[in-house]
């Protein structure tokens, strides 16, 4: 039976399980071999610390990537750690690849990828402010962005900055890539928030001492200057452009012709494939079925419908989605309706788009339960 490839975690539990295995993968690893494009043996150091602390991440990892192979052998005074993916899912192992070399290497795909690495910290030129019930808990124009991972930036908020007598301390520290932290309970609007913020009172880096880091889920609302964002802050580093084309596109799914297109509007997402949004009359409605489904997007907004997919007697979950009030940037998509490369087929201009791997493909039903009930904490879609 063949294991698909995919992986069931959440936006922000994938971007933290990125940041733990560059972490432990900088201190143990002394060799690298690529000996095939699903097969990398990695040496490690012959400290069993390190070595537990990979063996915890491939555990991890196998729950939420069935796809992954790892074996670990002792071999005189090092350890080998191989990894193994199957042939459809040799990108991923480019990304641990990736990883290994600190980042500065990554295979060529037919979009941009990020370009940040983890722990890059810049200053916001933004004022940024959070809140809670009707309580403001924080009003700053000096926040700093962080990339925790490299896919986007959290926000460290100053302590003095933050609003008198919201934070309660839990007692509790923890060690993190920048320092100790110590956790703190919300008390904000009549809530209250258990484990809301992380304050950082020491660091390596000076410009994230006495600082805060909210989970984005603790706060009811973010606002960059008077504009709401959703999910986590907007990647400085990411260009979204929404430009009409007259290309053809068709999309198909197991043979079924489910839209075609000779107007769509692309979307182009650094780090992401391109997305095609088609205009609702051109979508065949006979093979989709809608779901309650909703996903908020930095860039774009909050979604104003999912559909999924019925093929014969299978269905396959929330593979369309569209906007009808996008954010003032991507108004072009307003209305329009895009389906995940990653889930169906694509033809454009004739020739048939590889399915991308990211992580937005499809999983088995269950994983796609999971994920619908997930949406909302999770978001995102392209």
């Amino acid at each position: 039976m063949k294991v698909r490839v995919a992986c069931t975690l959440g936006q922000e539990e994938a971007g933290q399980r990125v940041e733990d295995w560059r972490s432990a993968l900088s201190t143990s690893v002394t060799q690298a071999e690529r000996p095939s494009p699903e097969r990398l043996v990695l040496t490690l150091t012959a400290d069993p610390s390190s070595t537990e602390q990979l063996v915890r991440l491939a555990r991890l990892e196998k729950r939420c990537c069935a796809f992954f192979s790892f074996k670990f052998e002792i071999e005189q005074e090092a350890v080998l750690f191989t990894i193994e993916v199957p042939s459809d899912a040799s990108a991923v192992l480019d990304d641990f690849a990736c990883l290994v070399s600190g980042g500065r290497s990554r295979p060529m795909s037919d979009y941009p990828s990020n370009i940040t690495r983890a722990n890059l910290v810049e200053p916001v030129p933004r004022r940024v402010r959070g809140m809670l019930g009707e309580e403001i808990v924080f009003d700053t124009t000096r926040a700093h962005y962080v990339w925790e991972h490299a896919f986007y930036p959290q926000f460290y908020i100053p302590v003095d900055d933050i609003h008198d007598g919201v934070l309660v301390s839990e007692e509790v520290k923890q060690h993190s890539p920048r320092g100790e932290v110590e956790l703190y309970s919300l008390h904000a609007g009549g809530e209250k928030r258990k484990h809301a913020a992380k304050v950082l009172r020491t660091s390596s880096i000076d410009a994230l001492k006495d600082t805060v880091r909210f989970e984005w889920s603790a706060l009811d609302a973010w606002y960059e200057e008077d504009e709401r964002i959703f999910v986590h802050p907007r990647n400085p580093y990411v260009r979204v452009d929404a430009l009409r084309s007259t290309r053809t596109v068709r999309v198909e799914l197991e043979g079924v012709v489910l839209a075609e297109s000779s107007s769509p509007v692309m979307v182009f997402e650094t780090g992401l494939p391109t997305r095609y949004y088609l205009n609702p009359l051109e979508i065949d409605f006979s093979h989709l079925v809608p779901t309650t489904t909703v996903t908020s997007c930095p860039y774009k907004g909050m979604t104003s419908g999912y559909w999924s997919a019925r093929i014969g007697e299978e269905v396959h979950p929330d593979v369309a989605w569209t906007y009808d009030f996008p954010t003032v940037q991507l108004q072009p998509i307003a209305g329009m309706i895009a389906f995940y490369n990653e889930k169906v087929d694509l033809v454009v201009d004739g020739k048939l788009l590889e399915r991308p791997t990211t992580h937005f493909s499809s999983a088995d039903k269950q994983t796609d339960k999971q994920t619908d009930k997930q949406a909302d904490k999770q978001g995102g879609n392209s």
